[in-house]
């Protein structure tokens, strides 16, 4: 519960971010971010509860409720990015952050850090998991990772933009690292 209202929060701080440089409105980007943080935390703590699986069902039932969770997930982060995109203007910049951010959202904090954690750790659970396969796939994706941070912060600050910009870009990658470290830390500690 803890680790969702720190994401939350953090998402909360990029959306009112984006907003506050969209609209140079405080009020308004203060409702952004907490209607981002509202549905981020709705996002991370509402699908477990509907969605629950044990230890005694088969690992095919259990991917099920695992990926009904992440659609359930995956529609609120949209909707907001949706919500939030027609509220402030429906400009092309604010689009592309708004993608960025429920991109990052979906693959590694709901589908990534969410599914296949989760999955993984009910595989440990079961002794059904092969450990040379958790271990390539955790160093492909943190080879993505890298390339990603490293490929976007160079365009980002290869250009003078506004500083909250390199704000914005400190805020996701610092969220990024807790995703991901959260993910790798669920799959490894067993």
């Amino acid at each position: 519960m803890i680790y969702a209202l720190i994401v939350s929060v953090g998402f909360g701080a990029l959306y009112y971010q984006s907003a506050h440089a969209q609209t140079h409105n405080a009020d308004t980007a203060l409702l952004v971010g907490a209607l981002a943080f509202g549905a981020f935390a709705i996002s991370f703590l509402a699908p477990p509860r509907f969605f629950r699986y044990t230890h005694a069902q088969l690992a095919p039932e259990v991917m099920a409720q695992l990926m009904q969770r992440a659609v359930v997930a995956a529609g609120i982060v949209l909707a907001l990015n949706i919500a939030v995109w027609l509220w402030l203007g429906r400009a092309a910049s604010l689009g592309e952050e708004l993608y960025m951010y429920a991109l990052v959202a979906l693959f590694l904090f709901h589908g990534f850090g969410g599914v296949v954690a989760n999955h993984v750790m009910y595989l440990q659970a079961t002794k059904q998991y092969n450990s040379n396969q958790l271990a390539a796939i955790l160093l492909l994706v943190t080879f993505i990772l890298l390339i990603l941070v490293l490929f976007f912060v160079a365009l980002d600050w290869g250009a003078p933009h506004d500083a909250y910009i390199h704000a914005r870009d400190l805020t996701l990658i610092t969220l990024v690292l807790v995703g991901y470290g959260r993910a790798v830390y669920l799959m490894a500690h067993h």
